[in-house]
């Protein structure tokens, strides 16, 4: 018994889901909210 993937999802449609993972998972970093702390400390300090 041989599984095949090809007909799963289109090359097309692979391509757009690893490009969303890696744009949501660190190339767009988005802030925490220990940033927003850290940044508002440095506005309220200087």
């Amino acid at each position: 018994m041989r599984e095949g993937l090809a007909t799963e999802r289109t090359e097309t449609e692979v391509l757009l889901d690893h490009f969303c993972r890696r744009a949501v998972g660190g190339l767009i970093p988005v802030p925490s909210l220990e940033d927003f702390l850290r940044a508002k400390a440095s506005i309220t300090l200087g």
